[in-house]
């Protein structure tokens, strides 16, 4: 799998449609007031069915197959360490920024420029409130030497970040429809039954 693009295989999207499908069966027949009488019509004759609540009991058996199933198959695409990657990498992105834009509010009036990279991971922790970064700038007077900075930032408008780069990836990637919401269905199938 490439960092660009996450492609389920086959195998994959097939455990998830079936996943998919008993799932919504089972949602739709409790919220529908579906019930199975004892005789039922199939393709035009009759068969007598026994022990009615054991369609139940079966749907939710072939829904736990394949709930195991689509797991070993997302884990074997390797998709959920892929997703996972994309998300660090999504995250990261986002503190960097932010730690320069902190970087640059706190330096002297009139310094626009920096020289070297400066990143969320070179960040030392100065107290419980605040990072430490040394900056090098270019001196006034347009010589080719640097000045060295030792600055404070708040680690608030930091760490906040963190929140929208995690609902952002979850609406703009696909981890929400590939992998949380059969889950998330499948839960909610199951409370739907037991209260």
């Amino acid at each position: 799998m490439s960092n660009k693009k996450l492609d389920l295989a086959d195998g994959t999207l097939r455990q998830r449609r079936n996943l998919l499908l008993v799932t919504m069966i089972l949602i739709f027949m409790e919220h529908g007031n579906v019930s199975f009488g004892s005789d039922v019509k199939i393709f035009g004759a009759s068969a007598s069915i026994g022990n009615p609540d054991f369609i139940l009991q079966f749907l939710f058996l072939v829904q736990a197959y394949f709930l195991w199933r689509f797991y070993q198959y997302f884990n074997a695409d390797g998709a959920y360490s892929e997703l996972r990657n994309q998300y660090r990498q999504s995250l990261t992105n986002k503190l960097d920024s932010s730690t320069l834009q902190q970087i640059f509010k706190e330096l002297p009036d009139g310094q626009r420029s920096l020289s070297g990279s400066y990143s969320y991971g070179g960040l030392e922790s100065h107290d419980s409130n605040y990072f430490q970064v040394e900056v090098e700038m270019p001196k006034a007077g347009g010589n080719f030497e640097n000045e060295k900075l030792s600055l404070k930032i708040p680690k608030g408008p930091i760490e906040r970040q963190r929140i929208p780069a995690l609902i952002g990836f979850s609406f703009r990637g696909r981890i929400l429809t590939d992998f949380f919401l059969p889950y998330l269905l499948v839960g909610y199938s199951t409370v739907v039954y037991l209260v």
